[in-house]
């Protein structure tokens, strides 16, 4: 309860209303500051503890958040990444409907296809209607299915099947199955534009919050910091993946003894990936989690390699993309280790 001193804390009476019905009276200053009107819809959500929770829902935005209904870009003066992030900053704030329009005679071929590309990794999105001078883009996905807890295990699940995946393609020096590799990461970043953008709603909106299955709005930050490291962690095995197909693409010889020890680091990492995505919020997760006694085992792996490729006076060329893949590799364990960690804050302080 409360503090009863709290300048925002009042007490109304209920009245009948009927025979089967009771009514309480809102704040008009509340009212007034969320424009709400007559025939508007409010939220109440009732907590096991038998409080109940009002929020108002802005109907047009569909209970995620009070936007308006239609925003509109002017886009002539906009280059390609700044056109992209004009489209994915509307997205993640939260529109469902905006419109790109030129001054110009007309929007360019240029222009339409930076927008079509960009829309491809925007779950929902599409062009509703389009002119010579204007695209309007709505989103046509019902959002409200998905769970930020089991969104997030899903994205673990992709990045350590994406780990085992490399780690094979690099075994067997495959560049079609490191082309499939790096693939995969657009169906990853489209998860985590559509998870940030419901998050970023949330944090705004109880209601929508508690659609993704938030109980407290104010974890979407923290929602959003742990759902970054996980998209973190595929961006960089795209790199190595692509480094690595240079690597195979110039038929530069690796010296076996190199070779191995290099794949051990690779393994390494991907059991490390394993062990943390697959122990995702289970009781005894704290046991099997990543510790720093891993990590010192990968950075002991890690200085084999490095004193092994002095030894064999490996070439500049070569040892500089083997060097950045150790490196990307050492980041991806890093970051594991922090995300385990941060499974064990929450559960801890936010269960």
């Amino acid at each position: 309860m409360p503090d009863e001193k709290d300048e925002n804390l009042e007490f109304r009476k209920i009245q009948s209303l009927g025979k089967s019905s009771y009514v309480i009276s809102l704040p008009k200053d509340w009212v007034e500051k969320n424009r709400i009107k007559r025939g508007d819809k409010l939220a109440v959500y009732k907590h096991p503890d038998g409080t109940l929770e009002v929020s108002y829902v802005n109907q047009k935005a569909s209970l995620w958040g009070v936007i308006p209904e239609v925003n509109e870009v002017i886009i002539d003066d906009l280059n390609k990444d700044e056109l992209e992030a004009v489209i994915i900053g509307n997205y993640l704030m939260g529109y469902d409907n905006f419109k790109l329009i030129t001054r110009r005679e007309y929007l360019n071929s240029s222009q339409r296809k930076i927008i079509t590309n960009t829309l491809n990794a925007l779950t929902g999105f599409q062009i509703v209607s389009e002119s010579q001078k204007v695209i309007e883009i709505k989103n046509l996905f019902e959002q409200s299915n998905f769970d930020v807890k089991e969104t997030a295990k899903r994205l673990g699940l992709l990045i350590s099947f994406m780990l085992k995946d490399l780690i094979q393609a690099l075994k067997e020096k495959n560049l079609d199955a490191i082309d499939d590799i790096i693939k995969q990461d657009e169906e990853i970043d489209s998860l985590y534009l559509l998870m940030r953008r419901l998050l970023i709603i949330g944090s705004r909106n109880v209601v929508a919050a508690k659609k993704i299955g938030i109980e407290d709005n104010a974890l979407c930050v923290t929602w959003s910091v742990i759902l970054k490291k996980i998209e973190t962690i595929a961006d960089y095995v795209v790199r190595i993946s692509k480094i690595a197909k240079t690597i195979f693409s110039r038929e530069v010889e690796i010296p076996e003894e190199i070779f191995l020890l290099f794949l051990n680091i690779g393994e390494s990492v991907a059991k490390t990936s394993e062990k943390v995505f697959l122990s995702y919020f289970e009781k005894d997760a704290q046991e099997r989690l990543v510790t720093q006694d891993d990590l010192t085992g990968f950075t002991n792996l890690k200085n084999s390699f490095t004193q092994k490729v002095i030894e064999c006076n490996v070439d500049k060329r070569l040892l500089i993309s083997l060097e950045s893949i150790c490196f990307y590799f050492e980041e991806i364990a890093n970051y594991c280790f922090d995300y385990a960690r941060d499974l064990i804050h929450y559960r801890l302080y936010f269960r």
